[in-house]
């Protein structure tokens, strides 16, 4: 009897010892995929940026806004969204596999909340509101001056299974906190704000 109970104290340690052993490897497991997320995810955001300045002029070439071409501009006209144009901008952020898909839905939405402006607020002249600035590296620096290699710099803040925060600073002042999620295993930007 006294050999049954030993027995079962030396299963109940042994079980205890396994249990804290499996969760020191669940540990280590996990600190490994963390590092491996926060270094994808880094090196997503630099190759993002400089995907969008190498595609810089040619999504800026895309009027996204009709009547604001100070070339061909109608005082008669206001200002609306040019959906077709904007539909095609998103395209080419989404052909370059950085972002997701609540991404493209977030900036459709954003692009007719600026028409419903416009319809509400009527504007013929000066920058088109709420479309006047870059929405990508908010700054109104040209772009080679703000995504340099010399100064751009990435770092994983907040990384959970499916999601995670990453601020990159692009030249010394201009800080913008990117959303990530996963999608299919990748990492996908879900929303930039500056900081």
């Amino acid at each position: 009897m006294k050999n049954l109970g030993y027995l079962i104290i030396f299963l109940f340690l042994s079980s205890c010892l396994n249990q804290e052993n499996k969760t020191e490897n669940e540990k280590q497991v996990e600190n490994v995929i963390a590092e491996n997320d926060s270094t994808k995810l880094n090196e997503t955001s630099i190759k993002f940026f400089f995907w969008y300045k190498s595609n810089y002029d040619k999504l800026n070439a895309l009027q996204l806004v009709n009547n604001a071409d100070l070339k061909n501009l109608d005082s008669t006209k206001y200002y609306s969204v040019n959906f077709k144009n904007a539909a095609t901008y998103l395209n080419e952020f989404k052909k370059s596999g950085f972002v997701s898909q609540n991404f493209i839905e977030n900036e459709q939405k954003y692009f007719k909340e600026c028409e419903k402006n416009f319809k509400e607020n009527p504007q013929n002249d000066g920058p088109a509101e709420g479309l006047d600035y870059d929405r990508i590296v908010y700054s109104p620096e040209f772009i080679e001056d703000v995504i340099t290699k010399e100064t751009i710099k990435s770092k994983a803040i907040k990384i959970d299974k499916e999601s995670a925060v990453v601020e990159v600073e692009l030249n010394y002042q201009q800080k913008l906190i990117l959303t990530y999620r996963k999608e299919n295993g990748n990492w996908k930007i879900e929303n930039i704000m500056p900081k």
